[in-house]
C-alpha cells in the first residue's frame, strides 16, 4: 500500500509539473523567439582604438549581418538580453524635482542598433525606432516599454517627453513605445516586480561604456528561416572578413 501511495503522489506531482510547463509554454515572452539566433563577439584593438572607430564598427557589423543571404533582420546590442542577463541604470522623469537619488527608478538597459525591434520581434506600439540620424552628435533618444510609459506618464502621451539617466548630463527624449518583454521569467504575475526597459541607440552610448562593449560585450541577433548550421557558416565567413582576430561564441537559438 505504501508503494501505491508513493506512486500516486509521484504521478500527481508529475502531472502538475507537466501542466505548469504547458502553461508557461503558452505565455508570450513579449518577443518572437522563432527563427532568431543569438551569438556573442568582441572587437579587436584595430576596431576599438577610439570611440569613433568603435561606433563605426558597430554600424559595419550590423550592415554586414543584415546583408547576408536569408537574413530578415539583424541587430547588434550591448547590455541586457532577455533570459541571458541584464545591465541596469537609474533614471527619472525630467520634471521630477526631487533630489536625483531620491527620484531614481531602475531600468534594464539595452543599447541596440536600428533593426533591433524587428530582429527581436518586439512590437513598436507608438512612435519610431532608431535610425542613422541618431548619432552621438544629435539629441539623445530612447524607446521605453509600454507598461513603464503608462506608469510614468498616466493619462499622457509619453512620446516627446524627457528622462534623465545616469549616462548623460543632458536629458534623453522618448521617441517610441515598445511592447513589454518578460526579461527574467515567464511568470505572468511577475510583471510588477520587473524593472523598466529603456532602449538606446548603440551609437549614442557614452564613450566610457565603449571599451566594455568592445571587449567581448557585443550580442548579435539575426532573424532568418535558414537552418542554423547553414546560417552560422555564413555568419562566421562574413565575420572573418570583418575582424579575423575575433571569433563568435555562445551561439543559441532563442527558442
Amino acid at each position: 500500500m505504501t508503494e501505491i501511495a508513493l506512486a500516486v503522489v509521484l504521478l500527481v506531482g508529475a502531472g502538475l509539473m507537466i501542466r505548469s510547463l504547458r502553461n508557461l509554454w503558452n505565455v508570450s515572452p513579449g518577443f518572437d523567439p522563432s527563427g532568431m539566433l543569438v551569438f556573442f563577439t568582441g572587437l579587436s584593438p584595430q576596431h576599438a582604438s577610439t570611440p569613433e572607430k568603435t561606433r563605426e564598427a558597430f554600424r559595419d557589423l550590423e550592415a554586414r549581418l543584415r546583408a547576408l543571404p536569408g537574413i530578415e533582420a539583424a541587430s547588434v546590442e550591448v547590455g541586457g538580453l532577455p533570459f541571458f542577463g541584464n545591465s541596469t541604470l537609474g533614471f527619472r522623469r525630467e520634471d521630477d524635482r526631487r533630489a536625483f537619488r531620491d527620484a531614481l527608478r531602475m531600468a534594464n538597459l539595452y543599447g541596440v542598433s536600428s533593426d533591433h525591434f524587428q530582429a527581436m520581434g518586439i512590437p513598436l506600439v507608438r512612435g519610431r525606432s532608431f535610425n542613422d540620424q541618431d548619432t552621438e552628435k544629435t539629441q539623445f533618444v530612447t524607446v521605453i516599454d509600454q507598461d513603464s510609459a503608462r506608469a510614468l506618464f498616466p493619462g499622457q502621451d509619453p512620446v516627446g517627453k524627457y528622462l534623465h539617466t545616469g549616462l548623460w548630463d543632458q536629458p534623453v527624449r522618448i521617441i517610441g513605445i515598445a511592447g513589454r518583454v518578460k526579461h527574467s521569467d515567464l511568470d505572468p504575475g511577475a510583471r510588477a516586480r520587473d524593472q523598466a526597459q529603456l532602449y538606446f541607440p548603440i551609437t549614442q552610448l557614452p564613450d566610457f561604456l565603449l571599451p566594455f562593449a568592445a571587449n567581448e560585450g557585443i550580442t548579435c541577433i539575426v532573424r532568418s528561416k535558414l537552418e542554423p548550421a547553414v546560417l552560422l557558416k555564413s555568419v562566421r565567413a562574413e565575420l572573418r572578413g570583418f575582424d579575423s582576430e575575433r571569433a563568435i561564441f555562445g551561439e543559441q537559438l532563442m527558442t
